[in-house]
């Protein structure tokens, strides 16, 4: 490997270094936003294959908690699902009212 196609992909590492840090700071900071509108009383309702889901939090690896929409919060009806980046996500936001982080494109609508 030449000096010339090492300083290449030292360059492009660093380019995708920075953009995996962005999209890190981009996800943290939906999901804090997320989890303050939820924490003041905002519904978010997540459609599952077991039915309406009212999303409480959403953790750092993005496991959705939340409990059966139309139910009181208890330790016996408590449930998670494994989230991800994606139209549910869009979706859940937009019901709390928050947008996408610009780095993730168009609005869902």
């Amino acid at each position: 490997m030449t000096k010339e196609e090492r300083r290449e992909r030292r360059e492009a590492n660093k380019a995708r270094d920075e953009r995996a840090r962005q999209v890190r700071e981009a996800m943290i900071d939906e999901r804090d936003r997320f989890n303050a509108k939820v924490l003041t009383g905002t519904v978010a309702i997540l459609q599952t294959a077991f039915g309406p889901f009212q999303v409480t939090s959403v953790n750092q690896d993005f496991w959705f908690s939340s409990h059966p929409a139309g139910q009181t919060r208890s330790e016996w009806n408590r449930r998670s699902f494994a989230g991800c980046n994606n139209g549910s996500w869009a979706d859940l936001l937009r019901q709390v009212g928050e947008a996408r982080h610009p780095l993730f494109g168009r609005e869902v609508s």
